[in-house]
This record gives structure tokens, sequence and C-alpha cells, in this order.
């Protein structure tokens, strides 16, 4: 859902006939923001996006995937050492 929203979100701030209207309003402030915006890819910039958002919500899946097998292998010895007390006893 990261990537997803990211890339959904990037297209439509590229694509936005609004934020287009907003920033040839600032047009001295960001010295030909809006001719750059307008002449700009939106599919490379969409794509550019994609693959960002791709590899941060990779970077969150592989601390939560570490994480939970790291949990399952404590509990795992947690359990081996009591079912082993049990047997010397």
């Amino acid at each position: 859902t990261i990537g997803g929203l990211g890339t959904f979100l990037s297209y439509r701030a590229l694509s936005s006939h609004v934020l287009r209207s907003e920033l040839r309003e600032l047009d001295g402030v960001f010295e030909e923001a809006s001719n750059m915006l307008t002449t700009s890819s939106v599919l490379g910039a969409t794509v550019a996006s994609a693959f960002v958002c791709f590899h941060v919500a990779l970077a969150f899946m592989m601390v939560f995937y570490q994480t939970t097998h790291t949990l399952m292998y404590c509990m795992l010895l947690e359990d081996r050492g009591q079912d082993d007390s049990r047997e010397i006893k």
C-alpha cells in the first residue's frame, strides 16, 4: 500500500491543474517552476516515484520479516529450554 499510495499521490500532484495554477501565481518565487512542470514528463516522474516508493516499502517489509522471524526463534528456544528442563528432572 505504501508503494501504490505514493505512486498515486505523485501522479495526482504532477497532473493536477490546480497545482499548476498555484505555481503560476508564485512564479516569481520559484523562477519558472510552473513552466518546468507543464513540460515535464508525468509518466517518467510517476515511474521514478513508484521505484522509490517500492524500495521504501521493501525496507519496511524486510524489517517486519526479520522481526517476526527473530521473535519466533526466541519463542522456540524458550519452549525448547522448558522441555529440556522437564526431561532432566
